[in-house]
């Protein structure tokens, strides 16, 4: 479904992504693995049209993403969930979730979609009337992935979707992934620093490293391949 081939950026000097390489199959999680300014970000932004790579190809569905504006790679089936989430504060969740089903594919699909998200978080059906300011971090983050799932994505792709969550929030917030990806609905790609939490819910794994792939695999034989977790995962 995405293939990236010889993806390379550069902020001035600094080389982020250097001769990178990916893949993720139709209904496959997929990790990026690393650790602060190894490039995954970058890498992300990339993919959904935010900074051009100066070199390289990003191909989903057979369609080279390089070059496309933003909105039209959203159109293409791609939702992503930025670390910052850019959601509307003084919005209710619902009102915030109904901001992802803007296109005609969604909008039609919207009712069912809606009852998903609340299928998948609990929290936010409780708390579909409230401004989405008083919320907690974690709930926040819930909105974030449910409205990038009202857009019906193809691929979904996550920034540190842990960061900063108390555990208990974290955990709900993976197990409604986890279900996602079991049911194969849709393919994701995330950048997460919690590695052990995040290849549990993966396929597989690519670790990043001063912006280059040193290394990739199943995510059962990266958990257990001590050399790999002290070097490169933290475990």
């Amino acid at each position: 479904m995405l293939e990236i081939d010889g993806l390379n950026h550069s902020y001035g000097r600094h080389r982020a992504l250097n001769d990178v390489a990916i893949r993720v199959r139709s209904g496959e999680a997929v990790a990026i693995l690393g650790a602060n300014g190894a490039g995954k970000t970058t890498l992300l932004n990339a993919i959904v049209g935010l900074i051009r790579p100066s070199a390289g190809s990003i191909r989903f569905r057979g369609v080279e993403l390089v070059g496309l504006p933003a909105r039209r790679i959203v159109g293409e089936g791609i939702a992503a969930v930025t670390e910052n989430r850019h959601l509307f504060g003084s919005m209710s969740v619902t009102e915030n979730l109904s901001l992802g089903a803007y296109s005609r594919r969604a909008r039609d699909a919207a009712p069912d979609g809606m009852a998903r998200v609340f299928e998948l978080f609990p929290r936010l059906a409780e708390r579909r009337g409230q401004a989405v300011r008083v919320l907690s971090g974690g709930e926040q983050q819930m909105v974030a992935v449910g409205r990038a799932l009202m857009t019906r994505p193809l691929l979904l792709l996550l920034d540190e979707p842990s960061l900063g969550l108390a555990p208990l929030i974290a955990g709900e917030l993976f197990a409604a992934l986890t279900r996602i990806v079991d049911e194969g609905a849709m393919s994701i790609l995330m950048v997460e620093q919690n590695a052990r939490r995040a290849l549990k819910m993966v396929n597989r794994a690519y670790l990043l490293s001063l912006g280059r792939i040193v290394g990739e695999g199943a995510a059962k034989a990266l958990a257990e391949d001590r050399a790999v977790a002290e070097s490169y995962l933290g475990l």
